[in-house]
């Protein structure tokens, strides 16, 4: 099995310590059926890159990236939003959108991010 080259993360990570950004770095982890549910919602279809190299990234994140790691399987965005939050240090500021604009617009962010 082929592991994610760690050169390649080790050097995006020290750039930004180099230039001494504030980093915390999380790893938004789920099992591998929850990934491909997610794939598929995304119209991903076939034997796309994200489903051929599936074992081999959850194999990178088990071994390899060992940051903080947030199940996400059973967690809304607004779960994971306030645990990042919270582990940071940081306030979050009211969503003063109501559910429905907010639907909507996680339904935009998922079309463009399918294009």
């Amino acid at each position: 099995m082929t592991i994610v080259n760690p050169q390649y993360y080790d050097e995006i990570i020290q750039r930004l310590l180099d230039d001494g950004a504030p980093l915390k770095h999380f790893i938004l982890y789920a099992s591998k059926a929850t990934l491909l549910k997610r794939l598929n919602k995304r119209f991903e279809g076939g034997r796309t890159w994200a489903k051929r190299n599936i074992d081999r990234c959850i194999h990178a994140f088990d071994h390899v990236i060992t940051e903080t790691k947030i199940m996400t399987d059973e967690k809304s965005i607004d779960d994971v939003v306030e645990e990042i939050a919270a582990k940071s240090g940081v306030t979050l500021l009211p969503d003063k959108r109501g559910r429905i604009k907010k639907e909507i617009d996680r339904a935009v962010a998922m079309i463009k991010h399918i294009r």
